[in-house]
């Protein structure tokens, strides 16, 4: 299990969970566009909707 904060909330998943399904599995929205439950959508991250910022870190990433 991973431990962490969206938006001061602190939530845990799956450490094989990407920050999207855990934030979804905690009620907490993410924009996205390329990611879907649906059969062929994959997680690309290329319309960059999905970007979040990493305290600590200088540059902003994917959670994919």
């Amino acid at each position: 299990m991973v431990k962490f904060k969206i938006n001061n909330k602190e939530v845990q998943g799956n450490k094989e969970d990407t920050i999207w399904e855990i934030a979804k599995s905690n009620g907490i929205s993410i924009p996205h566009l390329c990611h879907s439950d649906e059969v062929g959508y994959k997680p690309d991250g290329n319309c960059r909707a999905c970007v979040v910022q990493v305290k600590g870190e200088r540059i902003s990433k994917s959670f994919y």
